[in-house]
This record gives structure tokens, sequence and C-alpha cells, in this order.
């Protein structure tokens, strides 16, 4: 298991999200800040920086066999994004509101163009929305984010799955 000392320990205000009872069943249980990488057989895992107000909150770069995947997690805009997905081939990006609607902590559809104009993936999803990117549809805006940067962009839908065939 790889996750962030919030969820492996807990904190001061809260226990452990992964139980006691669960971890006597874990090989190896790794506890990752940014910038830590972890190899799990041909997998490689780097944690990088977000902005967001949980402190141990990060995102992801997967690599396998030489391709990247991406993963902001919850995060503001900031330039440095650019650096730590750099190469990716596909990235995910968490973009709860619509538009130019920003909140603290995390990223509105103007973000993730700024993001996907300085990484270049080969796709972008964007999920993890919020109540106004729902009302204003995910589909919709993931067309905008499409146009404008010329980069595949695909709103998530629940239970939906990506053939990475062509990328690997």
């Amino acid at each position: 298991m790889i996750s962030v000392p919030s969820v492996i320990e807990g904190t001061k205000d809260d226990y452990p999200w992964l139980r006691k009872s669960y971890k006597k069943n874990l090989e190896k249980i790794h506890n990752v800040k940014a910038g830590d990488e972890v190899e799990v057989g041909a997998l490689k895992f780097r944690a990088t920086k977000t902005y967001h107000d949980e402190p141990d909150c990060v995102g992801v770069v997967l690599n396998y066999n030489g391709v990247s995947i991406g993963y902001t997690s919850d995060t503001s805009y900031s330039r440095s994004l650019k650096d730590d997905f750099k190469g990716v081939k596909l990235l995910i990006l968490n973009v709860l509101r619509p538009g130019k609607d920003e909140w603290e902590s995390h990223l509105c559809t103007d973000d993730a163009i700024k993001i996907i104009e300085e990484v270049k993936p080969e796709l972008a999803i964007l999920n993890h929305f919020g109540a106004k990117m729902i009302k204003e549809s995910p589909l919709y805006e993931a067309r905008r984010v499409q146009r404008t940067t010329g980069v595949r962009t695909v709103a998530a839908e629940d239970g939906m799955s990506i053939a990475l065939a062509g990328m690997l």
C-alpha cells in the first residue's frame, strides 16, 4: 500500500483511515510525501506536491515501461505542477468547478486548461466534479478544454474505463 501519513498514522485530531485490522493483511506499507518515489515491481510511483488544505495531500506520477500517467489529486493551480507532470502521456485532473469559478485548494476548468497547455499530455481526463460542475455539464467543460488546448479531453463518468493500449 502507498499512502500519506494522515491515512496511515492519523493526525492529532483524527484516527488513521487505515485500521490496524487491515494493516496486518498488507505485505508492505509505503508512507509517502511529495517528492518520494516507490517502486513496486515494474511500476514506479512518484508523489507530487499539491496545494490543498490537507497538508499530507499528494498527487502521483505512475511510470510503467517508460509511459507516465499523472494524477493531480486535489490542488489549486501552481506553475510548479507543469514540472511535476512534464512528460506524462495521460493526465487526470481533479476539476471541482466549471469555467473560472475558483475555490481555494481546488482546480476549476480554466486552471485545468493552463495545466494541460503547459504539460501537453496526449490525453486529459477531468474528474472529481462538484455540484456546480455537474450543473454546468462536465462534458461541455471537457469539450471546451479540448477546443482550447488541442489535447483530447474526456469528462470522467462513474465506472468509466480507458484503453491505454495505444499509449503503452
